[in-house]
């Protein structure tokens, strides 16, 4: 998963409720299996040095060994760090003539992840797949050239790739329209109302591609998927404000109604029973929301007492609970039961795993 700060928008504009709109959908077919080509690991281990004392960790506290850091500096190599204590285990090179890495997902099993490459002046996206080795080494990196996208730029904000556990989907949003400045590290874009984002849906496996675009005008991100692949949610940042879901058959894109405006709506994750959480703010404190796919309904409203601020981090599912940072407090919600830790400034959320 990748972690996200995230914080109250001013300005949000509330969006009504069970909106349901067809997005313009368009598939292709590239036919056999791609063919992934291999490329160069120069693995860079740091200095032999007496072990780093364990720190406490987002990452490790869901479980997960490794994480990835530094993806969308810019023609940068991307860092392996343990989890547990930040340090560095190897680095992934930059494929020879790219910008570097952009986006990362991680594919579930904390050893597969996917990674992309900007080409800005021709505007061509590249995907990448990284296996990662018992140990945290990199055991192979390739490209997956039929999972190429043509004509588009990545979108705006965090989280624009996301993989279904398993690594059989990938979504990715790309962007078109606004007038293009190139910047030192990255681009940018004007013109809001001209943008026309796609979420593309891509089949690693066999390069089918379908791609989903959303009416002008419309900016998102913080894509996840739900773990059979069935849904997809995103949050609509422009121009309305909270959280969608898009089922990739149809096409269809719904508003989800968490109980209140959809400016008080910061974040998502979706656990392995399809059930979204959502963290969402309402009469003064933060709560965590279930929302049910299959009804459409809130199943569950958990308020985390005293946890005012807007700076969050999270949700995120660890086995049967939902984990959230919101300031320099840890809630963990079982069932209805919270559970607080203060965890400080000493917390590492950087990274995807």
């Amino acid at each position: 998963m990748a972690v996200t700060v995230v914080s109250t928008r001013p300005g949000d504009v509330t969006r009504p409720g069970d909106v349901t709109r067809p997005g313009e959908v368009t598939r292709t077919n590239e036919g056999a299996l791609p063919s992934e080509v291999p490329l160069p690991i120069k693995e860079s281990r740091p200095p032999a040095h007496a072990p780093t004392a364990s720190r406490w960790t987002l990452a490790a506290y869901t479980d997960a060994k490794y994480v990835l850091v530094g993806a969308g500096t810019g023609g940068e190599p991307v860092a392996v760090n343990d989890a547990a204590t930040g340090k560095r285990i190897a680095q992934v090179p930059v494929p020879p003539g790219s910008t570097g890495y952009w986006d990362t997902a991680g594919a579930g099993d904390n050893r597969t992840f996917f990674l992309t490459s900007v080409d800005y002046k021709r505007a061509i996206v590249s995907f990448y797949r990284l296996r990662l080795n018992a140990d945290g080494y990199p055991q192979q990196l390739s490209e997956l050239p039929r999972a190429t996208l043509h004509n588009g730029l990545q979108g705006e904000g965090p989280q624009l790739l996301a993989a279904t556990n398993g690594g059989t989907k990938l979504a990715y949003v790309t962007e078109t329209g606004a007038k293009l400045t190139i910047t030192h590290g990255g681009s940018s874009m004007t013109d809001d109302d001209k943008i026309r984002e796609r979420i593309h849906i891509i089949d690693p496996r066999t390069g089918d591609q379908q791609a989903i675009s959303l009416p002008q005008g419309t900016v998102i991100d913080e894509l996840v998927w739900a773990p059979d692949g069935r849904a997809l949610a995103f949050t609509e940042e422009t121009p309305g404000y909270g959280l969608r879901t898009l089922d990739p058959a149809t096409g269809t894109i719904r508003h989800v109604d968490l109980g209140g405006d959809d400016g008080a709506f910061r974040a998502a994750d979706i656990g392995s029973d399809g059930d979204i959480v959502a963290l969402t703010y309402r009469t003064g404190e933060n709560h965590l929301v279930w929302y049910s796919l299959a009804t459409s309904k809130i199943t569950r409203d958990v308020p985390l007492e005293h946890s005012h601020t807007d700076q969050a981090v999270g949700p995120t599912i660890a086995g049967d609970a939902a984990v959230v940072v919101i300031g320099d407090t840890m809630y963990r919600v079982t069932g209805t039961s919270v559970r607080t830790r203060r965890v400080g400034h000493d917390i590492n959320l950087e990274g995807t795993w």
